[in-house]
């Protein structure tokens, strides 16, 4: 992951992950976030080390302890979620939503989780549970992916035409795609079409950005680059 580790020591099954801080007195807490970092890294993203115990160490040479945090067991942190856990999840997210709603509140819910938790599924099932214009929770679903947006649009268009010829109706594909592209965007065009005219705000209720911090970047890099311009040549 571009990191590197002071010491790693294996000793039988447990992986010792040990960063050491010259002349530290004291166990700070960047220094004890970075040593656990190094360990999630390993747990999450390398293989070999996946059915293992990690335990993190913070030395600080002049410190009189050691600090030492051991995951117990391999999967302590309850990752990646299971399908049960992706349906509480939803479920409480959505009723989140329907309180904001009652309350007249704006509300905003982080889900986090390493790759293949399973926290796209959870957005794409708020968005697909959130479509009814009436009840005013209608929802969209952002990233900035290119490619997962095409892809998830390819797919639930199929999957959309497959059900309704298996209950004995057709539909075009294309008139399906239209409504699909409604709900699932690009956040780059959707940042383009509210700034082209801001008089009039999406008319959605329940925006969910997948990749949040990659969206979020992209979708500040048309403020930051007029601002730039706008700056005189040094």
């Amino acid at each position: 992951m571009g990191k590197r580790i002071d010491v790693v020591l294996l000793i039988e099954n447990v992986i010792f992950v040990l960063e050491f801080k010259i002349g530290e007195k004291d166990f700070l807490l960047n220094n004890y976030d970075q040593v656990w970092d190094y360990a999630l890294d390993l747990k999450n993203f390398h293989e070999t080390s996946h059915t293992h115990l990690i335990a993190p160490v913070l030395i600080a040479t002049e410190a009189k302890d050691l600090q030492i945090s051991v995951s117990t067991t391999p999967h302590n942190d309850k990752l990646p979620a299971s399908a049960k856990n992706l349906s509480s999840t939803s479920d409480a997210l959505s009723r989140v939503i329907e309180e904001a709603k009652t309350k007249n509140e704006k509300v905003i819910c982080f889900v986090t989780g390493v790759p293949g938790a399973g926290k796209t599924l959870v957005g794409l099932d708020i968005a697909t549970k959130h479509l009814d214009n009436e009840n005013n929770t209608t929802s969209f679903f952002l990233s900035g992916n290119g490619p997962l947006v095409a892809i998830l649009r390819e797919a639930l268009t199929r999957d959309k035409v497959k059900r309704e010829k298996e209950s004995g109706r057709r539909i075009k594909k294309g008139e399906v795609m239209s409504r699909v592209k409604v709900f699932i965007q690009n956040v780059h065009h959707f940042r383009d079409e509210c700034l082209i005219d801001s008089s009039s705000p999406p008319f959605d209720h329940v925006a969910i950005f997948d990749e949040a911090q990659r969206a979020w970047d992209h979708a500040s890099n048309g403020k930051v680059h007029e601002e730039k311009k706008e700056c005189p040549k040094l």
